[in-house]
């Protein structure tokens, strides 16, 4: 297996976190490409940028270099391909310990949501579109390996820690096909446009009132104005994410009569008296318990992890 080196610029404690840093330590992937063709990067070899939310990942083969000369130059290529202009802040792994730090990566030991079960899939797709799927064959392997046994052997990968998801895994549990979904922001991160995308995934059908015109619209739903949701004329499980304030309140008093199950994230909630009288009510509080009790159980296996990431590196044959 060829030698690897990986630095990274990202954090996963808060009080590690600089805002500043972490925009300028992006990288453009199309500077990359044609930084790493210059002479003075001839040493390193098949470069690839992971940018994350929470930092970036660059790795690289490299070849005919001393340890320290392999760490000044994967920094200077950092900072010719980004707006970091200090290398020295970086951390930086060589072979064994760089392959330790990427399974733990994609295991999602260093991710902003611990367990994130997106990040494998963010860094083997970066290395296939980079066009070096062959070049790194091996440490994708490795990487699948690992993410199997990771899925199979330990809780890390178990269960949902956004309220969202959690909101969607209540309903699917409470055995509903279809729901009214109040309140859809055309916001990118909005709650509500993530459960109408969730329930999509999940098969399950929402009639989605919001105030204004929803602009993404999923074939699967049907989407009204707010005011119609009097139309309705029956009784109605319903998730409700609209903003809490004085024009909101009095409509949900309004309407709530047709309420049965509830499903509430506003914040403070939308109920003037608090907890309705329905059939069922879970709110924002309910929601983020299930998912720190979800990330209380992911953590509780760490060890077991590390130990899959040191069996598959011994296993591949590179110590």
């Amino acid at each position: 297996m060829e030698k690897i080196i990986c630095s990274s610029s990202v954090f996963v404690d808060e009080s590690d976190k600089n805002e500043q840093m972490l925009l300028q330590a992006k990288i453009d992937k199309s500077l990359l490409e044609w930084q790493a063709t210059k002479p003075k990067y001839r040493f390193l070899k098949n470069p690839v940028a992971v940018n994350k939310c929470n930092g970036t990942v660059l790795l690289s083969q490299y070849w005919d270099m001393s340890v320290s000369d392999a760490h000044d130059l994967i920094a200077e290529l950092w900072t010719d391909c980004s707006e970091l202009t200090d290398g020295n802040k970086l951390r930086t792994f060589l072979d064994e310990a760089a392959l330790h730090y990427i399974l733990e990566t994609t295991s999602g030991l260093h991710s902003v949501t611990y367990g994130d079960t997106q990040v494998t899939s963010q860094v083997t797709s970066a290395i296939k579109k980079a066009g070096f799927a062959r070049e790194y064959r091996q440490l994708l392997r490795m990487i699948k390996n690992c993410e199997a046994r990771v899925r199979k052997e330990t809780k890390t990968k178990l269960g949902n820690v956004s309220i969202e998801r959690n909101l969607v895994e209540c309903v699917r549990a409470d055995g509903l096909d279809e729901v009214v979904l109040i309140g859809h922001s055309n916001e990118q991160a909005s709650s509500g446009k993530l459960i109408a995308k969730v329930l999509d995934e999940k098969k399950i059908k929402a009639l989605v009132f919001n105030r204004t015109k929803v602009e993404t619209q999923l074939p699967r739903h049907e989407y009204y104005p707010l005011p119609e949701i009097k139309e309705l004329g029956e009784n109605y499980n319903s998730i409700i994410t609209l903003e809490s304030n004085n024009d909101t309140r009095p409509f949900i008093n309004e309407i709530q009569p047709n309420f049965l199950n509830v499903y509430d994230i506003t914040s403070p909630t939308v109920f003037p008296n608090g907890k309705p009288p329905v059939r069922k009510y879970m709110g924002l509080m309910d929601f983020q318990r299930i998912g720190d009790q979800t990330l209380i159980e992911r953590k509780s296996d760490k060890n077991k992890v590390l130990n899959i990431i040191d069996e598959t590196i011994a296993s591949s044959g590179v110590r």
